[in-house]
Formats: C-alpha cells, sequence, structure tokens
C-alpha cells in the first residue's frame, strides 16, 4: 500500500503575501496576527523582508498638485502608493524625505 507523501510545511509567496496584506489590513500587532493565524514569527519575518524588497522599485512617484492656502499652512502632500498620505508644513531635505519613504 503506498502511502501519501506529507506535504512539507514551506509556504509559497503567494500564500504570505496574502497574510502580509491581511496582517497590514488588520490593524493588529504582528505578534498578535501570528498568534492568531498559526505562523512562525521567522517565516512571517522572512516574507516580510521579501514582500517589501519587491516593493521597492527604488524610486517613488511623487505628483505634485497645487496646494489651496486654506489648508493652514500645508507646505507639500505626498500620496503613496499605499494610500497613505504625508504632509508636510515645511520644506525638507531630500535625505529625510528618503527616510521616511523608506
Amino acid at each position: 500500500m503506498k502511502q501519501k507523501k506529507k506535504k512539507s510545511g514551506r509556504r509559497t509567496a503567494k500564500e504570505m503575501y496574502a497574510h502580509i496584506r491581511l496582517w497590514e489590513d488588520s490593524g493588529q500587532s504582528q505578534k498578535a496576527f501570528i498568534a492568531a493565524n498559526g505562523l512562525s514569527k521567522s517565516v512571517f519575518g522572512y516574507w516580510l523582508r521579501r514582500y517589501r524588497q519587491e516593493g521597492q522599485s527604488g524610486f517613488v512617484e511623487v505628483v505634485s498638485a497645487p496646494v489651496k492656502a486654506d489648508q493652514g499652512g500645508v507646505f507639500a502632500r505626498i500620496q503613496t502608493t499605499q494610500d497613505s498620505e504625508l504632509v508636510l508644513y515645511e520644506s525638507v531635505s531630500a535625505a529625510f524625505l528618503r527616510e521616511l519613504l523608506w
């Protein structure tokens, strides 16, 4: 009688990236999400690093738009690809902006 081959515990990128997107949308800490979903901290950390590296092309698209005078002293608004917004109230150096976006 042939025995069925045991499925390895390896996770695919598709599976783990889905977990990462769920975690990002959940509002939970990594620790709570990992425990609630029976994931390994080291495996989740590995895939999170890969996910973030693949999402970094080295360039961030910045689209300028006029800022209305009635917006309370806002210098600039930057919309990121993750639907977040960075609001600057004064000019900043390129190095500081790079640290905020990476």
